[in-house]
């Protein structure tokens, strides 16, 4: 277009613009020759599809000088890399772009005068890009469009320029553009234009981007940046697609993967995928079988093509006549895919339903991150093994380094393509994604013993409960992530990784039992034992770290056990019968907050240096709370809370250092169960009542306020438990060190003993 012609259409455009159309031409008017040369016609291309097209011009200190030349160009010429085009026609929904300055023209043409300054040796490039991204209608049959998105990043050098642009061209005035509007990506975050398309219809219709400025040394890619946009969002993210990928191998001799032939897309269903159950928007719940490749071999053998059925059967004939297996190695990936934008982390789990493939084939569930800018080459890859016993898998990835990538999960089934003679007997795996409802797990080990991942769980992500049955030796060796309850029904669980049950409740039935490896901490809500065993060199009874509740309804704490009870840790006993434990060691957090002990109607011994008397007494105090018996931390009782006074807990420390700690009522000095006249001989041969002398519990100091006294005797009476014979629960169990050994019997009755069986009597018939 002349100047003279380009001065007669801006003035045809004022007065059309006076008649329906002011602002159009007004646009169209500043942007000039410009727009004139950017809209060359392009070779038809199917809506949806993005299309380069680049104008070159002289470049004027920095800026747009004469234009040169205008073409088709490849996008990935201009510099652009489409990360996602799902969108349809030109309604480009969830299309994500990166747009750059042009690098290719300086490094194609070293030396050329024409692309470069300095005579072809000039560190930079000579040329002004207008490199335009864009899809296309060729023919606007819609009244108005509006095109928009999200500027996800704009790290753009300021020496360039992005927009976003609508146009109209008319193809029969030579694409002269004739409507015009554009944004200027740098002032995001959201860009949206709106076009009235009512007086364009059947002209063609360009949406699409533009970034303009000098032609690049690739050296100044990273400075220069770029910027990456997403074309009209959904509110959602877009659906889901399961996609089928073959990659095809020869066979070697010995019947493994070969050489690798050819990879394409292939229908899912032309992998043998079966897809049962499938939601288009999410992974969860969608269930499919998995099997071998059986089509490649029958398509063959119907072709009756000799070709064919030498290159995908075992002919020996050259193809006259089928062999009975297939000869080339099959790969088939079945997954659903999507671009990674902001994500920082995937995850990728499922439920193994039913499994009975063949031995001569492999099957996994992976993650996999492709980059599309280095030949769709894989960035990350993460698998796991579909075996035999295993119930469920689990995988993550860690994407913060792949935004713009394409992540991948699914699963690859491997081997050889087969007869479909042999379907029945090859099997199939049926598997289910991110099930809602996980299922229960059971796992035997009749003998011996086997880790989770010989038993056929590597780990376990999600179960409805997890049993372990048979006499043998289960060793949960991996930090399992499942949250249903643990039983251990028979035989032993072994934890040998601190998180093997971290949010799994674990009960321990009668005659089985539980045992922490060396060094491991067990981290769990929650232990019961219902009759059965609880071993460890320490255990710890921790809210934070380590066992937040130990429950012992009936059952044995091993003797080589230390317990140390930190803080929100709780030791719980019956209060309606008598559990009595024996330990190596016991340690009770006191602080506010800190660990506790509930004794409940039992008893716990601790081995000679477990504990020094001292510090059990303070553990008693502090969890006797001024006598209620419910204090936050230390030992308590929630049967003598429950007494109304009535009850107490009481300690004996044995010559040797052992010691016991018991739900007693005052009086049963030596925590025998009865209070009888043996405790008051007790009391007068320790020499301490009314002396003013530090006292304890087997000395009478029954109210903890360190010495023996009338208020001790007093206490006595008001349990109401002596001579009335054994008042403690009834005992599901009897476990631990032994008795630490009674007070001796002297040889006499004090006056002590005189006054207490008097002062008793006395009290007795004034009540009555």
């Amino acid at each position: 277009m002349s100047s003279i012609q380009m001065k007669l259409f801006q003035h045809a455009a004022g007065h059309l613009g006076r008649a329906f159309r002011s602002r159009t031409f007004r646009l169209l008017g500043r942007l000039g020759l410009a727009v004139a040369v950017i809209t060359a016609p392009l070779p038809r291309v199917d809506a949806g599809d993005w299309t380069g097209y680049m104008n070159v011009f002289n470049n004027d200190a920095g800026s747009q000088g004469d234009f040169v030349f205008g073409s088709g160009w490849g996008v990935a010429d201009l510099k652009t890399t489409v990360l996602a085009s799902p969108g349809t026609g030109i309604n480009v929904e969830n299309n994500i772009l990166e747009l750059f300055p042009n690098y290719n023209t300086y490094a194609d043409n070293p030396g050329d005068a024409f692309w470069r300054d300095n005579g072809g040796a000039g560190p930079g490039g000579n040329k002004w890009m207008e490199a335009n991204t864009f899809v296309e209608d060729q023919s606007i049959t819609q009244d108005s469009i509006t095109f928009g998105g999200v500027v996800d990043s704009y790290t753009l050098s300021p020496d360039y320029t992005a927009q976003a642009f609508i146009k109209v061209l008319d193809p029969g005035a030579g694409y002269t553009a004739v409507y015009s509007d554009t944004v200027n990506l740098a002032d995001g975050p959201e860009f949206s234009m709106t076009a009235d398309l009512l007086f364009y219809s059947g002209l063609l219709l360009q949406t699409g981007f533009t970034v303009s400025g000098i032609n690049a040394n690739p050296s100044d890619e990273a400075t220069l940046g770029s910027v990456r946009v997403t074309t009209m969002p959904t509110p959602e993210p877009p659906g889901i697609e399961w996609k089928g990928f073959m990659t095809v191998s020869t066979e070697t001799a010995e019947g493994g993967k070969g050489e690798y032939l050819f990879g394409s897309n292939w229908g899912v269903a032309d992998l043998q995928t079966t897809l049962i159950a499938t939601d288009p928007t999410t992974l969860t719940d969608n269930q499919m079988r998995l099997a071998p490749n059986f089509n490649t071999y029958a398509n063959a053998v119907a072709s009756g093509d000799p070709v064919d059925i030498a290159y995908w059967t075992n002919s020996t004939d050259g193809g006259i006549t089928a062999g009975p297996d297939g000869n080339k190695w099959m790969d088939a990936n079945t997954y659903v895919e999507d671009f990674i934008v902001d994500q920082t982390e995937t995850s990728f789990s499922g439920r193994i339903d039913e499994f009975d493939l063949s031995g001569d084939y492999a099957a996994e569930a992976f993650i996999k991150v492709l980059n599309p800018a280095d030949n769709f080459s894989e960035s990350l890859y993460e698998s796991q093994p579909l075996t035999s016993g295993l119930a469920d898998f689990t995988l993550s990835a860690d994407l913060t380094d792949f935004t713009g990538q394409i992540l991948q999960r699914g699963f690859t089934v491997s081997g050889i393509n087969a007869n479909p003679v042999n379907e029945a007997s090859l099997g199939s795996i049926l598997v289910t994604t991110n099930p809602t409802g996980p299922t229960a797990i059971t796992i035997d080990v009749a003998s011996g013993s086997e880790t989770q991942a010989q038993a056929g769980y590597a780990t376990i992500a999600s179960a409805a409960s997890v049993t372990k049955t048979g006499a043998g030796t289960l060793i949960f060796d991996a930090a399992n992530a499942y949250t249903g309850p643990t039983t251990v029904a028979a035989g032993t669980l072994q934890i040998a990784n601190d998180n093997a049950v971290a949010a799994s409740d674990v009960t321990v039935a009668s005659g089985a039992s539980i045992v922490l490896s060396g060094g491991t901490t067990m981290k769990t809500p929650s232990v019961t034992l219902a009759g059965g065993t609880i071993s460890a060199d320490s255990l710890v009874v921790d809210a934070a770290s380590g066992i937040e509740t130990l429950t012992i309804n009936s059952g044995t704490i091993a003797n080589s056990s230390s317990v140390v009870v930190g803080d929100g840790g709780l030791v719980d006993l019956p209060d309606d019968a008598r559990v009595v434990l024996g330990v190596a060691g016991l340690s009770v957090a006191e602080t506010s907050g800190g660990g506790k002990i509930d004794l409940g109607g039992g008893e716990f011994g601790v081995a000679a240096g477990g504990i020094t008397a001292p510090q059990l007494r303070a553990d008693i105090i502090s969890g006797r709370n001024g006598g209620a018996w419910n204090g936050t931390a230390g030992i308590s009782s929630d049967t003598a809370a429950s007494s109304g006074g009535t009850r107490a807990v009481g300690y004996v420390v044995a010559g040797d250092g052992s010691a016991r700690v018991s739900f007693a009522a005052p009086g049963d000095t030596d925590l025998s169960g009865q209070v009888n006249v043996i405790d008051l001989v007790g009391i007068d041969a320790a020499g301490k009542f009314g002396s003013g002398q530090a006292a304890d519990w087997s000395q009478g100091d029954f109210n903890y306020d360190g010495v023996a006294n009338i208020l001790d005797l007093v206490a006595i009476d008001t349990a109401g438990a002596f001579g009335t014979g054994n008042y403690f629960p009834s005992a599901p169990t009897a476990t631990g060190l032994g008795s630490v050994a009674a007070v001796p019997e002297p040889t006499g009755l004090g006056l002590l003993a005189g006054a207490a069986l008097a002062a008793l009597a006395l009290r007795r018939r004034s009540a009555a």
